[in-house]
């Protein structure tokens, strides 16, 4: 029966890798006693092997290994249950590995369940936490529907990045990593502010650093609120260094508030650049201008070309 288990895998691609023969066990699924397991039907038997390991390639390429402590199923069923699961993904210049306490993979349609305290880990060092992840072999995609938290890089010189939100796919094909909405969290800066950020779609490069956020995007550091469409993170020798923003841009702090095409935060400088018919009103008046920055945490603007407008009760006589 296994000899006829193995030739079902080759057709598929799907292979066994260092499996001792005696570590391969026949067992009953069915709670009765020894005489009843023997007398039952061969569909209640299972079959059991620990060190469980398979690799799927495709085009004598690799796309997966798979790998279990312990993993059955049934006599005539495709499916193993598995224990202690840990499984690697591979991409072009990239590798996603996933371990969880308990999986389920279908050796026929090679679609795979992992639970139980699923981590996530791309090459570059983002790390996901969830509690099911699934594998679709057809769309290279690992989906999950429910929460999911996000730690950064380790490696960045100042704090890592930590969010939280609603559903994940990883898309192997272009190496991006989603997390599908609600999308909440913080970053400590270098010099150890705190930026808040919120939007409804986060993206994440599997191959290089790079964090972007759409639709409804709001950052907060100190006093300083800016809101926007789109918003992408720049990383210099490791360390976050400027966010780009765009989608109708809108600024507030204690005593200003502005709006205007797109925005450039530089953080290492504590400096706001607006631009694209870009206004600011302070004190009653507004400022305009081709480019207004604020900077000196809110405490100084300056504005480019610019042209003050006043109320007619502050025009000068």
């Amino acid at each position: 029966m296994l000899l006829a288990a193995l030739v079902v895998f080759v057709t598929f691609e799907w292979y066994y890798i260092g499996l001792d023969p005696s570590e391969v066990t026949f067992v009953s699924d069915s709670k009765t006693s020894q005489n009843e397991a023997e007398n039952a039907p061969k569909e209640l038997e299972a079959q059991t092997i620990k060190n469980f390991h398979i690799v799927d390639t495709k085009e004598q390429k690799k796309e997966l290994d798979l790998w279990a402590i312990e993993a059955h199923k049934p006599m005539g069923l495709p499916e193993w249950k598995m224990e202690e699961v840990k499984a690697q993904f591979y991409s072009e210049n990239a590798t996603y590995t996933v371990t969880g306490k308990t999986g389920a993979v279908d050796e026929v349609k090679k679609t795979m369940v992992i639970e139980g305290n699923v981590k996530l880990t791309s090459t570059n060092g983002y790390i996901f936490y969830t509690e099911k992840l699934r594998y679709n072999p057809d769309t290279r995609k690992i989906i999950s529907d429910d929460k999911v938290s996000l730690e950064g890089p380790p490696e960045e010189k100042a704090g890592r990045l930590y969010l939280e939100g609603v559903g994940l796919s990883v898309e192997m094909e272009t190496n991006l990593m989603i997390m599908q909405s609600k999308v909440k969290g913080f970053k400590t800066m270098s010099d150890n502010r705190v930026m808040n950020i919120s939007s409804d779609r986060g993206e994440f490069s599997g191959k290089r650093k790079s964090a972007a956020f759409k639709n409804n995007v709001v950052i907060k550091v100190d006093r300083m609120r800016v809101r926007g469409n789109y918003a992408i993170f720049q990383y210099k020798d490791n360390r976050l260094d400027t966010m780009y923003m765009d989608g109708g841009i809108h600024m507030q702090d204690q005593d200003k508030s502005g709006s205007s095409g797109e925005a450039i935060v530089y953080f290492t400088e504590d400096k706001y650049i607006f631009r694209k018919k870009p206004f600011v009103t302070q004190n009653d008046n507004e400022l305009i201008g081709d480019e207004i920055t604020i900077f000196n945490k809110g405490q100084r603007v300056q504005v480019k070309n610019a042209k003050i407008e006043y109320h007619d009760s502050e025009k000068p006589k």
